[in-house]
């Protein structure tokens, strides 16, 4: 007999499943749900609302050991500036391409529960969506353990790093002896990326973004390098975003 589970979470993932109902895929603070929801195909179906992308539901769900359904929810967020400024909906779709993709590499989910949620809330209010992506991007490193190293020179372990340049090849920042070696920031984007980097997700604002918005561009472009060699992951939406931006 399927019991009734009360939970909060984001639709990340959304498809169709059969003639009227969709499969949403939920993320939680215990990990990743798939949900039937019946009706959801139906123009004027309530439950059509409750599988947009980045809906943030309060609901209750049969727990069984087939595919569960969604039973009865309350939308606590709808995101509607995500959903309705193009750039914006671009990143978002960009932070939950990450999210599908390296949810199964994070070891406790209440913790990136709370990130996504926080993050999104972020993007909702900003006029620096893309600054937001890659503060999501440096500290979704962090959690998955494999962080660029910023506190100190990846060459020779030089923690006089002031004036340090990030290299996208080398993992991390390098001091003034190896400036030889390629880099791909100069040293004021350096300096912008730790500040992204460092910084606490409560601590963050508009004022904060416009201090490091005018090296957006490289940083991002950086961060996306980054995530292709160390991880060997290739995000298909900012490749778009990058042909749409130019």
């Amino acid at each position: 007999m399927s019991q009734i589970q009360k939970l909060e979470g984001i639709v990340i993932k959304k498809s169709d499943y059969k003639e009227n109902a969709a499969l949403i895929t939920v993320l939680t603070k215990e990990g990743k749900l798939s949900l039937i929801v019946r009706g959801a195909k139906k123009i004027n179906s309530v439950t059509r609302n409750y599988t947009n992308l980045f809906t943030k539901l309060d609901f209750n769900a049969t727990n069984n050991l087939k595919l569960n359904t969604l039973t009865e929810a309350l939308i606590v967020s709808s995101y509607i500036n995500i959903n309705t400024d193009m750039d914006k909906l671009n990143i978002g779709l960009a932070i939950l391409e990450k999210v599908n993709f390296f949810l199964e590499e994070i070891n406790n989910t209440n913790q990136f529960y709370d990130f996504v949620s926080v993050v999104l809330e972020i993007l909702e209010k900003t006029k620096y969506p893309s600054l937001v992506l890659v503060l999501f991007e440096l500290k979704l490193l962090y959690l998955l353990g494999v962080a660029p190293e910023v506190k100190e020179c990846v060459l020779c372990g030089n923690k006089d790093i002031d004036n340090s340049l990030f290299s996208v090849a080398s993992g991390g920042v390098i001091c003034k002896k190896h400036i030889n070696h390629y880099c791909d920031l100069n040293e004021l984007e350096t300096k912008a990326l730790k500040l992204l980097y460092f910084i606490k997700l409560d601590k963050v604002d508009d004022e904060f973004l416009s201090l490091v918005s005018e090296y957006v561009n490289k940083i991002f472009d950086s961060v996306d390098r980054f995530y292709e060699r160390h991880l060997d992951f290739h995000s298909k939406v900012k490749k778009i975003i990058k042909v749409i931006s130019k």
